[in-house]
């Protein structure tokens, strides 16, 4: 199935998870060249190819070593003149626009052939790729902090957010929709918290990572708002959401085995979700609501 993705879309997915890098290579013949070069990864092979679709490239599959570690999908891209990726995207890109800066900037020094370029030049190039490559160990440089769209939050949330249904906290016979999303710029993640609220925290003493989440009402309604632009995580989305539809608020009363088992396959199939694995979901989807007595769901 083909999937338009929007540049708004994209620049999410790629300050979340995306590369923006130069790569320095010596060729065979001799001599020293310089390639601007993009890449995003994903764990479901639909972003990729439409990476490839839109913006031509190829993707590498990545088989993890481990078990407990997920398939990967790897889209590339070594950019030219003629390659409209930065084009559409650099105008959306709030904390990798300065990299993209200097790539385009790479591209627009770049002769039809490298050969005989004079040392001088070559210098310049190299110290491109060095502040790329300083730009990309910095924890946050957001671009004039300009506010996201929806399409660029929910690219984020695609590469960097978590869906998860799972038992509050000493109470294991209640769910609860959890969701978040974690980066090293806590600039981005109030963003989340403006447009959904929910709160951001830090994920250590060092202050180095920080986490946006949002539980219950918050994460629903963040998800509803979302759900037009998802991709990766659209079906984690979709069986979160499930738990909303079939857990709603009313009369206080004893679970029966039923509602037990459409809850527990809710929360299995979130967990399979998020090790990669494809479940279907659209049972659960359409079952119909079930008055139970857990407000911590909704």
């Amino acid at each position: 199935m083909s999937v338009s993705l929007l540049p708004e879309y994209i620049a999410g997915y790629m300050d979340g998870d995306g590369c923006f890098r130069i790569s320095k290579y010596h060729p065979k013949k001799g001599g020293t060249r310089y390639s601007a070069c993009v890449d995003l990864t994903s764990h479901i092979r639909t972003l990729p190819d439409a990476m490839v679709e839109q913006f031509s490239g190829f993707v590498q599959t990545k088989v993890p070593r481990k078990s407990n570690h997920r398939l990967e999908y790897r889209w590339n891209k070594s950019l030219s003149r003629s390659s409209s990726f930065l084009l559409a995207v650099m105008p959306h890109l709030i904390l990798k626009q300065s990299q993209a800066g200097l790539l385009s900037e790479l591209i627009g020094r770049q002769a039809p052939t490298s050969i005989g370029v004079p040392d001088a030049e070559l210098d310049i190039r190299e110290s491109l790729r060095e502040e790329v490559k300083r730009l990309n160990n910095k924890s946050c440089c957001p671009h004039d902090s300009q506010t996201p769209s929806l399409a660029y939050l929910s690219g984020f949330f695609d590469a960097e957010g978590s869906v998860q249904v799972s038992p509050v906290w000493g109470k294991q016979d209640q769910l609860r929709l959890y969701i978040s999303a974690g980066n090293r710029c806590r600039w981005v993640l109030e963003q989340f918290k403006a447009e959904f609220g929910g709160s951001v925290c830090v994920h250590s003493q060092a202050g180095k990572y920080w986490f946006w989440q949002a539980v219950a009402r918050d994460a629903q309604s963040t998800l509803r708002a979302m759900m037009p632009w998802l991709i990766v995580k659209k079906e984690n989305a979709i069986n979160g959401l499930s738990l909303c539809d079939v857990v709603v608020r009313g009369r206080r009363r004893p679970w029966t085995g039923e509602e037990r088992a459409v809850l527990n396959r809710i929360r299995e199939k979130s967990v399979l979700l998020n090790r990669g694995e494809r479940v279907v979901i659209s049972t659960i989807a359409t079952t119909p609501p079930v008055e139970v007595p857990t407000l911590s769901a909704v």
